[in-house]
């Protein structure tokens, strides 16, 4: 199996990715190259941390974030500061011979950097992650109509993803003119104004023995070489679901969960169904984000 421009050959195309589905490498790499035109604005110009499972998702599986001397050349690829000190090289994906590429090596979920590579230090989106107690996504549906009504007071522009996983994604883009420590304070204290207005479903308690049930508010994503998943990246789990974009009224129905999307109906939606997030890169949307959360124009100031 050869598949773009460079001839990027598959290798062991027949290999089961996805036991008891029977999803094969070729079925991945497919999806990723069928894909690409979605989830490139996502993922262009960012850092990657990438989830590989060799043998499959039934093996644990690895993160990468360091680039392996062996990826080729024409890889895009760019070194930054770490936190705990020293340089990291860490692959961009910014074409899809690259996506193709990085596919063939197992790898099946891509975690981008909130900032961009030419400004490491300034993210450009602001995220909460709603993550239920085991696997109770209902919890987060119900309460979504009140997350909603929070948001809206203070007129911000927020975009929501399902995960693929359990949870959900709170995005907000920004524009990259804050550091990370001012980006994640501001993270912090909104998900600590959520809590207050309803503190028998919210929690910002970062371990699971003092969560006693409820919603974990987690802003942590939202600091220096810190991931989130990249929106219409698959997951490792039964069914192959896809991180998908939605809008807050399909948010309300009864079906709705974070696996509702996956690599058998994805492609249907995205024919039928307009953008959710058609105005993502609105750079006023942005700006005007920009000015709620960092210049004291909230209900109650977060910094």
């Amino acid at each position: 199996m050869k598949v773009t421009e460079k001839d990027i050959k598959v290798s062991k195309p027949e290999k089961i990715m996805y036991p008891g589905d029977e999803y094969t490498k070729a079925d991945i790499v497919t999806y990723y190259e069928k894909i690409f035109d979605f989830i490139f604005p996502f993922v262009r110009n960012r850092l990657l941390m990438l989830q590989r499972f060799p043998d499959g998702i039934k093996s644990s599986g690895f993160y990468q974030k360091e680039l392996p001397d062996y990826f080729p050349g024409w890889i895009d690829r760019a070194t930054v500061k770490k936190k705990e000190g020293g340089d990291i090289t860490q692959v961009i994906c910014n074409s899809s011979e690259t996506m193709v590429y990085l596919a063939n090596q197992a790898c099946i979920t891509f975690h981008t950097w909130l900032s961009r590579a030419d400004k490491p230090d300034f993210p450009d989106k602001v995220i909460l992650d709603l993550d239920p107690p085991g696997k109770n996504f209902n919890m987060i549906r119900k309460t979504l109509p009140h997350i909603r009504e929070f948001l809206e007071k203070d007129k911000l522009n927020v975009f929501l993803m399902t995960t693929g996983s359990k949870g959900l994604h709170l995005v907000m883009p920004v524009l990259p003119e804050n550091n990370f420590d001012k980006v994640k304070a501001a993270a912090d204290k909104l998900a600590e104004r959520l809590e207050n207005t309803c503190g028998d479903q919210f929690t910002t308690r970062q371990y699971k023995n003092k969560r006693e049930g409820r919603i974990y508010l987690d802003s942590k994503r939202n600091s220096y070489g810190q991931t989130a998943v990249a929106p219409y990246s698959l997951r490792a789990a039964k069914g192959a679901p896809v991180a998908t974009p939605v809008n807050w009224d399909e948010s309300l129905q009864k079906d709705f969960n974070a696996r509702k999307y996956h690599i058998k109906n994805i492609f249907r939606r995205l024919s039928q169904v307009r953008d959710p997030w058609e105005d993502y890169f609105n750079e006023d949307l942005a700006r005007k984000n920009t000015e709620i959360l960092f210049n004291h124009q909230l209900e109650s100031p977060l910094i």
